[in-house]
């Protein structure tokens, strides 16, 4: 590897010489096609995606094998979603803001629902150990 001075002055390890005009990043950049980018995009939305709709107990948490529920971590993850859309806006393809919008309704209807899920299973708790109360004991709703 070859030493290079970088634009703020510092010396260090670059992977490779470069012409001098900038840094590995700026120069990918630079020669990276439209369709590239736009499969990047995609990329980094499915990825965001597919990991909200695990954090929503929908499809198996490939580390632990087992189906795990974080509705809070999925809602984070769809804000997330939603600022990016906000943050690009004017700037993304027809079709990647189609892809945007398109994933970020799918993944609110599925949150609503998982959540309506949470409360009822919660109602359902609050009501079973409420029959195992005495009868004077019982809360009244």
């Amino acid at each position: 590897m070859a030493q290079r001075e970088g634009k703020d002055g510092v010396r260090g390890q670059g992977l490779r010489e470069t012409d001098g005009t900038g840094d590995l990043m700026e120069e990918r950049r630079k020669t990276m096609s439209g369709n590239e980018n736009e499969a990047l995009f995609q990329g980094l939305v499915f990825s965001l995606a597919a990991g909200a709709m695990q954090q929503m107990g929908k499809t198996v948490n490939p580390m632990s094998g087992k189906v795990e529920k974080d509705l809070a971590h999925a809602q984070m993850t769809i804000d997330m979603l939603d600022m990016l859309e906000a943050k690009t806006q004017g700037n993304l393809t027809e079709n990647e803001s189609k892809l945007l919008k398109r994933i970020i309704g799918d993944l609110k209807l599925n949150y609503v629902e998982e959540l309506k899920d949470a409360q009822a299973a919660e109602k359902k708790d609050e009501e079973a150990k409420g029959e195992g109360k005495p009868e004077g004991e019982k809360s009244a709703e």
